[in-house]
Parts: C-alpha cells; structure tokens; sequence
C-alpha cells in the first residue's frame, strides 16, 4: 500500500489565514472617468487610497472600440474591485 506524507497541516492553515489578515486591504475603486491626455482617451480609476490608474481605452478589449458615451455609462462592482458596463455586457476586475 502507498504511504502518504501530509505537506500541509491544521497549523500550517491557520498561520496563513492568520497572516492574510494581518495584510493591508488592496485599494478599490472609488470613481472612474474619462480623460483626454495628449490625444488619447483613457479611464482614470481613483482608488480609495488615493492612487489613480491610467489605462488607455483602446488597450482594454470591447472598450476600444465603443463610442465613449457608452463607456462613460458602467457600474462599480465587487465592492470597488470590478468595473461593468451594462450595455456591453462586459467586467473588467481590477
């Protein structure tokens, strides 16, 4: 009969879960919109932490191509961790 080794123990868990929650919370969305920067639009996410991300319209797939007042028009989801745009039928998790 095969012998088996345990890798991971009770212990093992709990410290894991134990140091997970010791970690900071990642950032989430707080508001999202568009911008022109030097010629290009890209969607500006504020994040609760007060960082702020840039991603080009064009780079993000089914956005590029959508007319900008369709993507002006999403919901924030997940408790700020994702974006939806009804009318697409698309998430984006951040």
């Amino acid at each position: 009969m095969a012998e088996h080794r345990i890798l991971t123990t009770d212990k093992n868990i709990e410290k894991a879960a134990a140091d997970s929650a010791s970690l900071p919370a990642e950032p989430r969305v707080t508001s999202v919109r568009l911008a022109n920067i030097e010629g290009e639009t890209v969607l500006v996410l504020v994040m609760d932490d007060g960082s702020r991300n840039y991603i080009p319209k064009a780079k993000l797939e089914r956005l590029g191509d959508a007319p900008d007042d369709t993507v002006s028009r999403f919901e924030i989801s997940e408790d700020g961790l994702a974006l939806y745009w009804p009318e697409l039928d698309l998430d984006l998790y951040v």
